[in-house]
């Protein structure tokens, strides 16, 4: 088949929906099928052709919009992605589109995909909170959200949902959908099975503090209730937010950042390349969501980086995470509390250089069962040849 995949961001590399993407265009190049992938910016200029507007990655045609982020081209880039498609279609036959969770691309290539009668797919894995906004309710990107949310989603032919939440909504409003957890090429990811030091643990965050999808403010009052009553020494390395990030996530207790200065080390932004070989030099990931719909609608990228790097997690229970995290390759949390996190701590500093290698190999594993776009193949094919 010839497919159209339409994404409103950042491409191959950079993001979490640019990771996503690429792998479920890898899962679809490995069955056959030519994907012509349309998205806003290129994040490796060094890969496009002469045209700059047109790139080739592992047999993916990449047609992008704008070489840089600025004003403008935040301003344009819906039109410019419309007619770039349009000019497509008007020359070549496509057989299927697939579009992402943003609501104003979502309605936009819908609206191409009915007018050119082509079936179309919908890949989300979001249901997203007025807070992802800013000014929350009162902007009218959040309600662009919700119209498609109750009606215009319920057009696509057929759905690729990231969790359980999303599959069960799609499912009651009788669309085709499957269900695919984040993806990544587990194989070429580099592990470390064995535990980095036998006097130190080394906890790591990697990712964003924006909308409060993300916490570490529970996790830095925890370890600097507890660093007294350790046996061995302690780390926390933050790679993504500043300091300044986390003081105004701790509000009033920003002191405790303070007082954990000789134990975190912030990182700050790194390319993402880097990411792999940085998490290796770590012993536990961390991952704390506040209980929320949005949060168990999505999916934690970084829980399927962290594995595949064969580290074990530290989560609370929020969304799927509990169909993958257990006592064998991390420590799931009933809650983000401040005393379950404390508890956690002090059973991971308890546990023996041979306990945590071992959690380190079951991490992996889970990765390689769970995470590896080319387990999904298969599902993936069948879910197609129904929807054609």
């Amino acid at each position: 088949m010839e497919i159209l995949y339409s994404l409103n961001a950042l491409f191959p590399y950079g993001t979490p929906i640019a990771s996503r993407t690429l792998n479920i265009c890898r899962i679809l190049h490995s069955m056959g099928h030519r994907v012509h992938l349309f998205c806003d910016y290129l994040s490796e200029p060094s890969i496009c052709d002469e045209s700059k507007d047109f790139a080739v990655l592992e047999g993916i045609n990449i047609h992008f919009s704008f070489v840089q982020r600025n004003f403008k081209s935040q301003l344009f880039k819906s039109l410019h992605a419309s007619r770039k498609i349009e000019n497509f279609l008007k020359k070549n036959h496509v057989d299927l589109i697939i579009a992402t969770t943003n609501a104003e691309r979502f309605l936009m290539t819908s609206k191409i995909a009915a007018r050119y009668n082509i079936p179309l797919l919908l890949e989300i894995c979001e249901k997203y909170h007025y807070s992802n906004w800013s000014f929350g309710r009162f902007n009218p990107r959040y309600y662009t959200f919700l119209r498609c949310w109750k009606k215009e989603y319920m057009k696509a032919d057929g759905v690729i949902a990231i969790s359980r939440f999303l599959e069960k909504h799609f499912t009651e409003y009788g669309k085709k959908t499957i269900r695919m957890p984040s993806v990544l090429d587990v194989s070429k990811i580099p592990c470390r099975l064995t535990s980095t030091s036998d006097n130190c643990v080394r906890f790591v965050f990697s990712g964003g503090l924006g909308n409060g999808k993300d916490s570490l403010a529970e996790f830095m009052i925890a370890l600097n209730n507890v660093k007294g009553k350790l046996s061995r020494k302690i780390e926390l390395n933050i790679y993504g937010p500043t300091k300044t990030a986390v003081l105004n996530q701790l509000g009033k207790k920003a002191y405790v950042a303070h007082e954990l200065d000789d134990i975190v080390c912030y990182h700050g932004r790194i390319p993402q390349n880097e990411i792999p070989l940085r998490l290796l030099e770590n012993d536990f990931g961390i991952i704390l969501r506040p209980q929320r719909e949005s949060s168990n609608a999505g999916f934690p990228t970084k829980l399927a980086e962290y594995m595949s790097a064969g580290l074990p997690v530290l989560a609370n229970d929020t969304g799927d995470i509990g169909l993958y995290l257990n006592s064998t390759n991390g420590c799931l949390l009933e809650n983000k509390s401040v005393k379950k996190i404390e508890q956690a701590v002090l059973a991971i500093d308890s546990m023996s250089k041979e306990k945590l290698s071992d959690m380190r190999k079951a991490a992996r594993k889970t990765a390689e069962e769970n995470f590896d776009y080319h387990i999904y193949a298969p599902l993936l094919r069948d879910f197609l040849q129904n929807i054609r």
